[in-house]
């Protein structure tokens, strides 16, 4: 794994009155080594609502050590990609996790968020 990333959650707080807007904090429950990989090159075309959309399913694999913690809806930045520069600051949205008794890797399916 040569890339590194930071998951953070993010928890929304009290309301407040005079904004009418939620204020949220974030909380860091990883940062370091990442792998970032598209399972195939090909886009599959959907058909949604009459639009053709392209889908694509991104794994981020994390060492199994230190990331058990790492859970659905929480935001993963990539912070560093020497071979690749264009994915540092990519955000994913954890989508799920992969616990397994023989793991090498924590795979997680995510999407791109921003």
């Amino acid at each position: 794994m040569e890339s590194t990333c930071t998951v953070t959650k993010v928890a929304t707080g009290s309301i407040d009155p005079a904004t009418g807007l939620a204020s949220s904090t974030t909380t860091t429950v990883y940062t370091g080594k990442c792998r970032v990989r598209w399972s195939s090159g090909n886009a599959a075309e959907v058909d949604s609502a009459g639009q053709i959309l392209a889908v694509q399913t991104p794994t981020v694999s994390l060492p199994v050590e230190g990331s058990g913690a790492v859970l659905p809806d929480m935001l993963l930045t990539v912070t560093a990609n020497a071979l690749d520069t264009s994915l540092v600051g990519v955000v994913f949205r954890v989508k799920g996790i992969q616990f397994q008794t023989h793991g090498t890797a924590r795979r997680l399916q995510v999407e791109v968020e921003s």
